[in-house]
């Protein structure tokens, strides 16, 4: 039997992180993040995040926001 993984959507990561949406769409555009896409045009970070260590720029260590 296949098991569906759920998506983690921008607003979930967010949440989860502390780093706000507008953050994460910044570090997508400076080519630091590539969420994969959903059907509908959403973006899934559930591959992006597997633990806050793993992505230092989700916890702060990341290029200051122009």
């Amino acid at each position: 039997m296949k098991v569906k993984k759920k998506a983690l959507r921008i607003a979930d990561l967010a949440r989860e992180t502390g780093v706000s949406r507008r953050l994460l769409r910044d570090y997508e555009e400076q080519g630091l993040r590539r969420p994969a896409r959903l059907g509908n045009g959403y973006r899934d970070y559930a591959d992006e995040l597997r633990a806050p260590s793993d992505c230092p720029t989700f916890i702060g260590e990341g290029p200051a926001r122009r």
